[in-house]
């Protein structure tokens, strides 16, 4: 099922039509009658498909944003770990051989 929905009413039988966006489809599914859209509800339609379009891709490069700042958190943690390892260890060789 698409999930870029808009609700019309059948101009036949006034049942409650979800109008699927992404097929556009033409036909009431209660009683089969072509529908017949509006202009201005064509419009509407189209204009709430780009925008909730809009709404995913900008919510996909925040997540992609957000993992991008975790993994280099992550790889900043990692280094300063490793960094104070050599540290202790160089410290640790230098006790060692300054006897």
């Amino acid at each position: 099922m698409s999930q870029f929905l808009h609700p019309i009413k059948c101009q036949n039988c006034n049942g409650d039509i979800k109008l699927d966006l992404d097929n556009l489809a033409s036909y009431c599914p209660y009683c089969g009658s072509q529908l017949m859209i509006d202009i201005s509800t064509l419009q509407t339609v189209l204009l709430e498909r780009e925008k909730t379009k809009r709404q995913i891709r900008n919510a996909e490069i925040r997540l992609e944003k957000q993992k991008d700042e975790n993994k280099n958190f992550t790889i900043m943690w990692v280094t300063y770990f490793i960094f104070i390892l050599i540290l202790a260890a160089g410290g640790g060789l230098y006790l060692l051989f300054s006897k």
